[in-house]
C-alpha cells in the first residue's frame, strides 16, 4: 500500500487470478471507473478506483478467451459490472465510468444501464433485431435439423422464388 497525492494505492502482489480474485472479493468499496490497459510488455494491468483507495491487479488477460479473462469478468462482476467476455477479448483496453454509466474503449463511447444490480452495455436497436434474428435462425435450425447456412439459403432461395425476374418486363403491351 502506498499513498500518492493522498490518495491511497493498493497493489497486489498475487501471483495468481484466483488469487487477486480472492482478493478484490475482499473489498467492500463500491467502484467509481474501472481501467484496463495493456502494458508495452503485453502484461494487462487492471485498475479499480472507489472513493477509499485505488486497487492495482495484475493478472488477468484480455487478449484471449481463457481462465484469466473469465477470472477478470468475475472481479467485474464483483464491483457491480456485468460485460460479456467477448467485448474484453474484442477491445482489450477501456474505461468503464460508473457514475458516468459508459465505457469507453478508444474515440467510442458505449452506454451502460443498471439492470438486475449490474451495469450493463445498453443495447443498440441494430444488435437487438440481429440478436432475435439470429435466435429465429438458431430456433428454426434446431426444429428442422439443419445447419444455419441452410436455414439462410433456404430463406433467400424462398424470397427469390416468389419475386419476379428482374429483368423481365411485369406487362407486355
Amino acid at each position: 500500500m502506498q499513498y500518492i497525492d493522498r490518495i491511497q494505492h493498493i497493489f497486489s502482489n498475487f501471483t495468481t487470478n484466483d488469487e487477486e480474485l480472492t482478493f478484490a472479493r475482499s473489498v467492500m468499496e463500491q467502484a467509481e471507473m474501472i481501467e484496463v490497459a495493456v502494458e508495452e510488455s503485453g502484461e494487462t494491468q487492471v485498475t479499480v478506483s472507489t472513493a477509499q483507495a485505488i486497487y492495482h491487479f495484475h493478472t488477468f488477460r484480455t487478449d484471449y478467451i481463457g481462465h484469466a479473462s473469465r477470472t477478470l469478468v468475475d472481479l467485474f462482476e464483483h464491483f457491480g459490472v456485468c460485460l460479456p467476455i467477448e467485448f474484453l477479448v474484442a477491445n482489450r483496453v477501456m474505461a468503464i465510468y460508473l457514475t458516468g454509466n459508459k465505457v469507453v474503449v478508444g474515440e467510442t463511447e458505449y452506454p451502460i444501464e443498471v439492470r438486475d444490480g449490474q451495469y450493463q452495455l445498453v443495447e443498440p436497436v441494430q444488435w437487438m433485431i440481429s440478436s432475435s434474428i439470429l435466435d429465429v435462425i438458431v430456433r428454426l435450425a434446431d426444429e428442422y435439423q439443419i445447419s444455419y447456412e441452410e436455414v439462410v439459403e433456404s430463406a433467400i432461395r424462398l424470397i427469390s422464388e416468389s419475386q419476379p425476374p428482374q429483368d423481365v418486363p411485369l406487362s407486355s403491351t
